[in-house]
């Protein structure tokens, strides 16, 4: 038995990571093999800077299916309320809320905007477990904060890449992605990784493992044949679009952001040392 296809790619926009969504989003469009809806998930006050960065794909994918999903009120005060213990912002949580307003339907996969997406759609669909209702990159046993709420929690997984079996599953996907919105408020503060915990103890028990090529994160140090179908993840803070930043995945990067025409000056920031600095500064003095 095999899954249903997948029919739907979501994903968050913040806008601070432009680059990145122009890279995941050409590079998903550019290398998939069946017709998909794209829904991304954002603030209203965030649709026109959206609608600058969705500009080059539309003109390089005229056919492709590109649909900007507000979030509404109640979900966004509830997002932004939240306190993080780390670097992470309100748009972490957006995809919690995915499968209330979509406006699509099928089976679904979720990618990170620090993502190089070089797959087919189908490919992906092969990869998905038919018996369970997530298939995700294991990360090792559970460790941290998490354990205060499951003390005898086992594997833990990555939300970087998600493939969600909603077809067969969608009931349950639904209770479970709810398990996970509640249990934010009590972690944030707590957890580094706030969603992605949340998600883990949500699903603990109910995913399944994916091949480590569709979640290819940058500690990753297993071979990877680059001919294959692949996922790129551009872990941690230093992302591929920070010039000089000397990122294990710049060049792919570059390339999938090349193939947008986006001029050569546009595709890296570089003042994102600047920045940091400055953000350091303001943090301490907020203390």
């Amino acid at each position: 038995m095999t899954a249903a296809p997948i029919r739907r790619v979501f994903m968050a926009f913040e806008p601070s990571y432009w680059r990145g969504q122009l890279c995941t989003l050409g590079s998903l469009l550019r290398h998939t093999d069946a017709p998909i809806d794209v829904e991304i998930l954002t603030r209203a006050e965030h649709n026109a800077a959206l609608d600058k960065v969705l500009a080059p794909v539309r003109r390089c994918h005229p056919q492709a299916s590109i649909t900007p999903l507000n979030l509404p009120a109640a979900e966004l005060a509830l997002c932004d309320g939240i306190g993080f213990a780390s670097h992470f912002k309100a748009e972490i949580l957006f995809r919690l809320f995915y499968f209330g307003l979509s406006r699509s339907s099928g089976n679904a996969a979720y990618v990170d905007i620090d993502t190089v997406v070089r797959t087919r759609i189908a490919a992906l669909t092969e990869a998905m477990a038919p018996d369970l209702p997530l298939t995700a990159l294991p990360q090792g046993a559970a460790s941290g904060p998490i354990l205060n709420w499951r003390p005898d929690m086992g594997s833990y997984f990555n939300s970087g890449v998600l493939l969600f079996n909603i077809e067969r599953f969608g009931a349950e996907i639904d209770e479970r992605m709810a398990r996970a919105i509640a249990l934010v408020p009590d972690m944030a503060g707590v957890c580094d990784y706030l969603d992605q915990d949340a998600l883990n103890l949500a699903f603990d028990g109910r995913w399944a493992p994916l091949p480590h090529r569709f979640n290819h994160m940058t500690i990753d140090t297993r071979p990877l044949d680059l001919a294959s179908d692949h996922i790129l993840h551009a872990t941690g803070s230093r992302k591929p679009w920070l010039l000089g930043g000397r990122h294990r995945y710049t060049a792919d990067y570059l390339a999938e952001i090349a193939a947008l025409g986006i001029p050569p000056w546009a595709r890296q920031d570089p003042f994102w040392v600047l920045t940091r600095i400055k953000r350091q500064i303001a943090a301490k003095l907020a203390r």
